[in-house]
């Protein structure tokens, strides 16, 4: 455990290379928790898995809402360790630290630097200096900052005024019998409870609140897999277009239940409940005002689509003629004709019925 010192924010990517630098103390005091991997025992070997694990570790934190974990606000940071050796070696070369990264990018971007920049010293028979490195954003490179100190040139000594800290296991027993849910626990509980391909649950569990969003849909309809599909696919986009956290998504789980539940029972067609869900992320009503208020009732009536089916046959004469000589794939031709009349409003599984019993000898 540590305090944050504050940060230096410098006019251009770097120290040497910035006309001022200003010092931001905004989180200095803040306690920071630091978390070392054991590299001799599960070193990473991959920038591909170096990635994973800080994804994995960052999901983690913000599920037990330790942080919201934002690079670029300085709420989670890495400083990442470099060391390559020819195939075949035994034991670790000196180790290059990198500092400077303020995202994700920028760290993948500094590793890949660093392996290609000291495989081409080790190629040319160089040595690898034990040292820490700065990654300049810009010109996406390591820049030299200062040679590496051990411990000793630290020169750590005791603070008086702070006294030892057992932590014994009866404390972390406790600790771990309170933990909530974990991100893998919370996967394999929906596929379990609702049946949802594991693709679709991995995508609602990467974020905890987006997760939270589904399960609160999911008390409130049957049709889990729709939910699911229309969270990932509609509601998605809505918030990405918009720059958006789904908590600041004007539609509620009821409303966006209610939405799902119509889908399912076809009173609305997927095209009506796209138009809907947008009017829902801007004004925040409920489906069923707004499907009220613009009109937007799906037609069922047997009658209103009998009257549409003998507008599109007549205005497509030869595609009655096609069907007559078993051409059967031209009913959709007709399907589609209806659904334009009706801007979408026409009720499919009313069409198909009635499209069936009107052509039923042919068909």
């Amino acid at each position: 455990l540590e305090e944050d010192a504050g940060k230096l924010v410098h006019s251009s990517s770097t120290f040497k290379t910035s006309d001022y630098s200003l010092v931001d103390y905004n989180r200095s005091s803040v306690p920071l928790l630091e978390i070392v991997m054991d590299h001799e025992r599960n070193p990473l070997r991959s920038v591909n898995e170096a990635r994973v694990y800080l994804e994995k570790l960052r999901q983690i934190l913000r599920y037990i809402e330790i942080s919201d974990c934002m690079l670029e606000k300085g709420q989670f940071r890495c400083d990442v360790n470099v060391s390559i050796r020819p195939r075949g070696s035994q034991g670790f070369g000196n180790r290059v630290e990198i500092k400077n990264m303020s995202s994700f990018k920028y760290i993948m971007d500094a590793l890949q630097y660093e392996i290609k920049r000291q495989s081409e010293v080790l190629e040319a028979h160089g040595n690898i200096n034990q040292e820490t490195r700065l990654f300049d954003e810009k010109k996406r490179i390591t820049l030299a900052m200062r040679s590496k100190e051990d411990a000793p040139d630290y020169r750590y000594f005791p603070d008086p005024d702070l006294v030892e800290v057992d932590i014994d296991g009866e404390f972390i027993k406790n600790i771990q019998k309170n933990m909530p849910e974990m991100p893998d626990q919370r996967v394999n509980r929906i596929i379990e409870a609702y049946g949802i391909p594991k693709n679709e649950v991995l995508i609602l569990t990467k974020n905890k609140n987006i997760s939270d969003f589904f399960e609160n849909c999911a008390s409130f309809c049957n049709d889990r897999k729709r939910a699911s599909s229309w969270i990932i696919k509609d509601l998605f986009k809505l918030l990405n277009d918009a720059s958006i956290p789904v908590e600041k998504c004007l539609i509620s789980p009821r409303d966006f239940s209610l939405l799902i539940t119509f889908l399912s029972e076809g009173h609305v067609t997927d095209k009506i409940g796209r138009i809907v869900l947008e009017e829902m992320f801007k004004t925040g009503e409920g489906p069923d005002a707004i499907i009220e208020k613009r009109g937007l009732k799906p037609i069922d009536d047997s009658d209103t689509l009998e009257k549409i089916l003998d507008e599109a046959i007549s205005e497509n004469p030869e595609v009655l003629a096609q069907i007559k000589m078993g051409m059967t794939k031209s009913i959709n031709f007709l399907i589609g004709q209806m659904m334009k009349k009706t801007e979408g409003r026409a009720n499919p599984k009313k069409v198909r019925e009635l499209l069936h019993k009107r052509f039923r000898k042919v068909v």
